[in-house]
């Protein structure tokens, strides 16, 4: 199948001035035109144009007609993206509550790059642990109150995610003349988002320096050590 179209089709066939493109294939249902091959004099945003493929012979003469298609140039405006810089926070802190805007007044996207520390949902960033968060905010771009954006330029925010102090305690034990050495117990302070210290990578141990025979009245004390989580720091009080 072989089509011919002339590069204006409100002229008259010339070789020269107003020649035929021939686009062909094997099939009908494979040929491609390219509308670029027909010089419009002058092409206008947002406006609509309309199209018809005619069929001649070889001689020109029309053997049928296409159906009117057509399509609109359509002017792309730029848009931005508003987005606040987010302040470092602390693990156990409540989810950050952002509000990113775009020039063209479209719907902003919000997206965590490091889902192991941040997540996000809609404009709200929860905290997941301690670490480094990096959220991108994005606009495809579309249609608005009669104006068409391009993409916006993605826009980036960090913010640190500091580990949360956890104090450590040992437990004290009140002792008779004799008793044998009692094994302390750590207790703690300021867990965030109701963990435990089922939480932590590694739980802290106690000991004490109460030997089994001291005298009366003496005081001993115990020491804890050896806590290990990346979202928390220990302050061990003996």
């Amino acid at each position: 199948t072989t089509v011919r179209l002339k590069d204006n089709p409100s002229l008259a066939y010339n070789a020269s001035s107003n020649p035929y493109t021939v686009f062909s294939s094997a099939l009908p249902t494979q040929v491609s035109l390219n509308m670029s091959d027909y010089g419009m004099p002058s092409i206008v945003a947002n406006q609509t144009y309309y199209y018809r493929a005619n069929y001649l012979n070889t001689s020109g003469t029309l053997q049928s007609s296409g159906t009117i298609k057509s399509f609109t140039m359509t002017n792309y405006v730029d848009q931005t993206i508003t987005f606040a810089d987010l302040s470092n926070k602390t693990y156990g802190d409540a989810a950050i509550v952002t509000a990113p805007t775009a020039s063209s007044n479209l719907t902003v996207t919000l997206t965590s790059n490091t889902t192991s520390v941040c997540t996000v949902s809609g404009f709200t960033i929860t905290i997941v642990a301690a670490g480094y968060c990096e959220i991108s905010a994005t606009q495809s771009g579309g249609l608005n109150s009669g104006t068409y954006y391009n993409p916006a330029t993605e826009v980036i925010k960090t913010f640190n995610i500091d580990p949360k102090s956890l104090t450590v305690t040992g437990s004290t034990h009140s002792l008779t003349y004799g008793d044998v050495a009692p094994s302390p117990t750590p207790s703690y302070s300021a867990f965030a988002y109701s963990e435990t210290a089922s939480n932590l990578t590694t739980q802290p141990t106690c000991t004490t320096n109460y030997v089994r025979g001291d005298s009366v009245g003496t005081s001993r004390s115990t020491t804890c050590s050896g806590g290990v989580s990346t979202n928390y720091t220990f302050t061990y009080v003996n």
